[in-house]
C-alpha cells in the first residue's frame, strides 16, 4: 500500500475502534481512537469521519466535557447554515442531544430532538428520526407529562425495524416506567417482556441484564438479593452510558427495597463507587438520580441532617434542566426532606412540582392506547448458555490459576497465538474484557464452580 492508502486503513480501523459499544476500551481509548481517525482520514471520506466525529463528541460527553462539546456544535451548526441536510448533519444533532442528556438540560434536549427528528425526515434516515422521538419522549417523561411520553416512545416502538437497537431499548424502558408512574402495572410488565422478546429476537444477549434492571426498577421489592451481585459489574462504564436504567442502579434500588442491615452496607458501597465516577465524569443525569437515592439512603439511616445535605444538592443540580422523574422515582420516601427544602426556600417551583408528583397515588393518569398485548408475569432472565470448546474449557482453567499466555502453551504444548485465539474467543463468549473478567463472568453464570 502506498503512504496515502495506509493513512486510510488506519484512519478506518481507528474509527471503528472508537465505537462505544466496545466494551474493552476505556472511554479515554475510545476517545483517543476516534481523534486519531479524524486526524487519518481525509476530508473527502466523509462518512467515516462523521462517524468518529459522532463518537469523538461522545466520549468527550463521558469525559465531563459536554458543556464544551455542546457550544463547538452549536458553533459548526452555525457555520452549516444553509446547507442541505445530510449524515454529518444528523450526527452533529445526535451528539448534540447526547451532551444535553448527560447534562440533563430538559429545553436544549427537546431542541434538539425535535431538529434531530425533522433532519431525519428532511434526509429521509428513520434511524436519527428514532433517535429524536426517543430523546423527545424522555423530556416528556422527565417532565411527568407521561401521556405524550407514551406517545413519543411508541411511534419508536413501531418503527423498531427502522431504528438503532439502542433507541428501541430505551424507548421500550421509558415506555414502561411511564405507563409504571401511570399506575398502569400489568402493562407495564408486559411492556418488559416486550423487551426481553425484542432482545432475544435480535440476538443482544448481553441486552438480557437491561432486562432484568428495568424489571427491578420499577418493582425493587421483588429483587432476589442473591441476583444483584451479577448486577455490579463494570460499574464505571455502567455509569457514563447513556441507557435509561443501569443494572447497578437496579441493584440499589433492590437493596434499599430489602432495607436490612446487610442489604444496606451492600448498599453504602454502591452508593461510593457511583458517586464518584458520576462527579469524575460530571454527568448531571447521573449525579442527580444518584443523589437522590444517596439522600433516601441516608433516610433510612435515620441520619436526617446528611440525607437534607445530599437532596438540597441534587435539587439544586436538576432544577435548572428541569428534569423531575430522577428524583421522583425515589419515592414518596423523600417526601418529608422536600418538605423541610421548601421551608428552606430551595428551588421553590422545582420542590413543589415533585412534592405534586409525590403526592398523586400513581403520577398521572393517562388514557392513551399503548401498543402492547396481554400481560405476563416478571421473571428474571435465565444464565446464558456458553458453548465452550473442550481447548477453551481447558484454558478458562489455567485462567484461573493466572497463568501467562506463554505458561498455558507449555502446558497445553501449544503455541502462545493458539493460546491467544482461544483467549480472545472466551472473552467473547463470556462478554469480558480481560482474564480476571472472564473467570468473575464464568463463576457468575455457573461455568466455573
Amino acid at each position: 500500500y502506498s503512504p496515502e492508502q495506509l493513512s486510510i486503513l488506519f484512519g478506518l480501523i481507528a474509527a471503528l475502534r472508537s465505537n462505544p459499544a466496545n466494551a474493552a476500551l476505556t472511554v479515554e481509548e475510545l476517545f483517543a481512537n476516534a481523534s486519531h481517525a479524524l486526524e487519518l482520514l481525509p476530508a473527502e471520506l466523509e462518512g467515516p469521519r462523521s462517524h468518529a466525529e459522532l463518537y469523538c463528541f461522545m466520549a468527550q460527553n463521558r469525559l465531563g466535557g459536554a458543556m464544551a462539546v455542546a457550544e463547538e456544535i452549536e458553533h459548526l451548526h452555525q457555520a452549516r447554515a444553509g446547507m442541505p441536510v445530510d449524515v454529518r448533519s444528523c450526527r452533529l444533532l445526535l451528539a448534540l442531544g447526547d451532551a444535553y442528556y448527560h447534562l440533563a438540560d430538559l429545553p436544549a434536549m427537546e431542541r434538539t430532538a425535535r431538529a434531530l427528528i425533522h433532519a431525519g425526515e428532511e434526509a429521509g434516515r428513520p434511524l436519527f428520526e428514532g433517535w429524536g422521538r426517543f430523546g423527545l419522549g424522555w423530556v416528556h417523561y422527565q417532565r411527568n407529562d407521561l401521556t405524550a411520553a407514551m406517545e413519543q416512545f411508541n411511534m419508536v416502538n413501531a418503527q423498531r425495524d427502522l431504528c438503532h437497537s439502542r433507541t428501541v431499548l430505551d424507548s421500550l424502558s421509558g415506555l414502561a416506567l411511564a405507563l409504571s408512574a401511570a399506575g398502569r402495572q400489568d402493562e407495564a410488565a408486559t411492556v418488559v417482556e416486550n423487551l426481553r422478546a425484542y432482545i432475544e429476537e435480535h440476538d443482544l444477549v448481553q441486552m438480557r441484564v437491561f432486562a432484568d434492571a428495568l424489571a427491578i426498577q420499577i418493582w425493587p421489592e421483588q429483587a432476589v438479593h442473591a441476583h444483584l451481585g451479577a448486577f455490579i459489574q463494570n460499574v464505571e462504564s455502567q455509569v457514563v452510558v447513556g441507557l435509561v436504567v443501569l443494572p447497578v442502579l437496579a441493584a440499589l434500588r433492590g437493596y434499599l427495597a430489602a432495607g436490612d442491615t446487610d442489604s444496606l452496607d451492600r448498599a453504602a458501597a454502591v452508593l461510593r463507587t457511583c458517586g464518584a465516577i458520576a462527579d469524575r465524569s460530571g454527568t448531571v443525569r447521573r449525579q442527580v438520580e444518584i443523589g437522590a437515592l444517596t439522600a433516601r439512603f441516608h433516610w433510612m439511616q435515620e441520619n436526617s441532617t446528611a440525607a437534607l445535605d445530599s437532596l438540597r444538592e441534587c435539587v439544586l443540580l436538576a432544577a435548572s434542566g428541569g428534569a423531575l422523574r430522577l428524583v421522583a422515582d425515589v419515592g414518596p420516601v423523600l417526601d418529608p426532606l422536600l418538605h423541610a427544602l421548601q421551608d428552606e426556600g430551595v428551588a421553590p417551583a422545582y420542590v413543589a412540582e415533585l412534592r405534586s408528583i409525590l403526592s398523586a397515588t400513581h403520577g398521572q393518569s393517562s388514557d392513551l392506547p399503548v401498543q402492547v398485548g396481554k400481560p405476563v408475569p416478571i421473571h428474571l432472565s435465565s444464565p446464558p448458555e456458553i458453548d465452550l470448546t473442550n481447548r477453551e474449557m481447558e484454558v478458562l482453567l489455567l485462567l484461573v490459576d493466572r497463568l501467562t499466555n506463554k505458561e498455558i502453551a507449555q502446558r497445553l504444548t501449544v503455541s502462545p497465538r493458539t493460546v491467544q485465539k482461544h483467549t480472545i474467543s472466551l472473552y467473547q463468549k463470556l462478554d469480558a474484557k480481560n482474564r480476571r473478567h472472564a473467570v468473575l463472568r464464568a463463576r457468575e453464570i455457573g461455568v466455573l464452580a
